[in-house]
């Protein structure tokens, strides 16, 4: 079976090029008419080649406003110019990277399926977006907003819903919904939950997922049936969105305005959406609960829920209120009158009998949030301590106050929200693998099969007996063969700079040297490297992440250090990894340090805390900068 029927428009050396050509294409005349089209190009479109030859492209691309494709072919006929660009294919819901060359019937139109890719692209911007606005504390309902606005962009045939479990636990409440009708987001704000209560309504009362292919025929949606239908929605897939704990805040769906089931893709977008979204409500409710214990803080009563504790000059217990007795599991009597060394001998070790007697000194002290104790029935919690003098009515001295926070809920969402930056650090650079084998692969082979017909041409052409021709062809073949020389090169440094091999094949120090002395050429600086030679193994994404902080330090340097010469240090003690780059250069200003605009400081300081380590940068005018990067060699836990 042929991928076309043979054209009489068309030489048989063009037909003869073309089917050896891999990937999908067509060719048109000057008509707008396909000519050829391959196999690969029909099923793209869901057709035979038969049934598309001879008809004229505009029917797979109809011409409208806002169409890139259109202008495109009409210019590479006109301008006789090879164009390149991506393209979204609203009939087929598809993303498509097209190359278009003059050719001598009229055009020839490759096409390449990029659907999956920048599906991908905008669920890493829109998580981006999202973890952004919870870490700044965004209204929740704005966030779940652009939650679903970012979701129904991959797809404009989905109208998307979230619904909050009422405190009452029996009903459900609005939270978003930026496509669906406003009066069928107001009939459905505070139905109740049930066994046959729609999808969400069940979903939320099943705790599991509900999907609808058919609202007219589906029993679950009997009592809501005649109001989806009024509103023109036909399918509906809900998924319940839990906390950590399992327990359900609220749902997810997705409307279609056609019968159905979701695709594989579809799915890969709900799981994304009730993952996100259970971090945005759950954080959320942890952001509420802290603001009421920090209104109780204020309280130094038997009812407070949080931790009080006051102490005399002597640092002997005088309150030791019921949410003590509840966090520790130790009781008011036991500990009144006493000093904490006689009840807890672990706050000496600890810095916190240090803390009180500074306290007693006049300061006020915050512990960090990192304080793990012991509670109640043996569990560990997480609190934050804040410790200051209590004075009488002339101002003097006469003990400390200390309250006590369980913040164990918001470690927890912090824990998830780090790992979920995780992920995305990883999806990125899976994609940037992905992209990196692509171009190395694909546009290399091709590349190298294009050098290689070049080569069969320029020999073939000293058969020609007209000398002028034959000078011609062969000087015109040689500086061809030129420029696919450059652009292999430089196809082979963008998948470098994607993802550097020697990275995954010799591990970090060499990927670390390898660097180096490439900057050090572009860059025409002198350069020292001193790395440790047994280096232990490195998990890959840990590796990548110091690669990628090593290399903003290296553009850091070449775009503001003006330095003559840079020094590398790569060394590993006592369980921890050190990497140290020096430059002689005008030194970092502490304005610059300070400073909130430089997104290259914001990353290497993202990802170092990622990694779980310390960032240190100094520099001093006219002396250089030193930049170090701390970090354990196991990922933490």
């Amino acid at each position: 079976m042929t991928d076309s029927t043979h054209n009489p428009l068309m030489s048989e050396q063009a037909e003869r090029m073309l089917k050896d050509v891999s990937g999908a294409y067509v060719t048109v005349d000057r008509d707008w008419n396909y000519i050829y089209v391959n196999a690969r190009a029909a099923r793209l479109f869901g057709l035979r080649p038969q049934e598309m030859l001879g008809r004229p492209v505009w029917t797979e691309f109809p011409e409208s406003p806002d169409a890139t494709f259109n202008p495109a072919v009409r210019r590479a006929l006109a301008e006789q110019t090879t164009i390149e660009f991506e393209t979204q294919h609203l009939p087929l819901n598809l993303w498509l990277e097209c190359r278009i060359h003059p050719a001598p019937e009229g055009l020839t139109i490759f096409f390449r399926d990029i659907t999956a890719r920048k599906r991908s692209e905008a669920m890493v911007r829109g998580q981006n977006k999202i973890l952004e606005m919870v870490a700044l504390g965004a209204d929740q309902a704005q966030t779940l907003e652009v939650l679903l606005q970012t979701l129904e962009e991959l797809s404009p045939d989905m109208l998307c819903s979230i619904l909050l479990m009422d405190p009452d636990g029996q009903h459900v409440r609005h939270g978003a919904g930026p496509s669906l009708p406003k009066a069928y987001l107001q009939a459905i704000d505070g139905a109740p939950i049930g066994s046959r209560a729609g999808s969400c309504g069940t979903a939320i009362y099943r705790g599991e997922p509900v999907f609808v292919a058919d609202i007219a025929t589906d029993p679950l949606w009997e009592d809501y049936k005649e109001l989806a239908l009024f509103h023109g929605l036909r399918s509906c897939w809900s998924t319940p969105i839990l906390d950590p704990q399992k327990r359900v805040l609220g749902s997810f769906a997705i409307y279609h305005r056609q019968p159905g089931l979701p695709s594989a893709w579809q799915r890969e977008i709900i799981d994304f959406a009730t993952h996100t979204a259970a971090i945005c409500i759950h954080r959320q409710r942890v952001q509420e609960a802290m603001n009421d214990a920090a209104i109780f803080n204020r309280q130094i009563i038997a009812g407070a829920r949080e931790g009080v504790v006051v102490l005399d000059r002597k640092l002997r217990y005088l309150v030791w209120n019921p949410y003590m007795e509840e966090l520790l599991g130790v009781s008011a009597a036991h500990v009144l009158g006493r000093h904490p060394l006689e009840v807890f001998p672990w706050v000496q070790e600890g810095g916190q009998l240090a803390a009180l007697e500074k306290a007693l000194g006049g300061e006020t002290i915050v512990l960090p949030d990192n304080q793990r104790i012991r509670t109640g029935a043996k569990r560990i919690s997480w609190v934050q301590a804040r410790l200051a003098p209590l004075r009488d009515g002339r101002g003097e001295i006469v003990g400390v106050i200390v309250t006590i926070t369980d913040i164990t809920e918001r470690k927890q969402a912090e824990e998830q929200l780090r790992a979920l930056a995780n992920r995305l650090q990883s999806v990125r650079e899976e994609q940037s693998a992905h992209l990196a084998r692509e171009i190395h692969d694909v546009l290399g082979q091709q590349l190298t099969a294009l050098k290689l017909d070049l080569a069969w041409v320029k020999r073939r052409s000293t058969a020609i007996s007209d000398p002028e021709l034959r000078d011609t062809l062969t000087q015109k073949v040689t500086e061809t063969s030129a420029l696919v020389d450059d652009t292999i090169r430089t196809v082979q440094k963008v998948a470098t700079e994607l993802r550097p091999g020697l990275l995954d094949k010799l591990g970090l120090a060499a990927a670390l040297e390898h660097e180096a002395k490439g900057f050090a050429h572009r860059a025409v600086l002198d350069h020292a490297l001193h790395l440790a030679k047994a280096l232990p193994e490195l998990e890959l994404n840990r590796s990548i992440e110091v690669f990628r902080i090593y290399q903003e330090i290296l553009t850091n340097i070449a775009r503001h250090a003006r330095a003559s010469r840079f020094e590398v240090r790569l060394e590993h003690t006592d369980g921890q990894l050190q990497l140290t780059v020096t430059d002689d250069g005008r030194g970092i200003s502490e304005k610059a340090l300070s400073g909130t605009h430089s997104l290259g400081l914001l990353g290497m300081h993202e990802r170092t805390q990622l990694l779980g380590g310390t960032l240190d940068i100094r520099g001093a005018a006219g002396k250089g900068t030193v930049v170090v990067l701390t970090l354990p060699l196991a990922s933490p836990s």
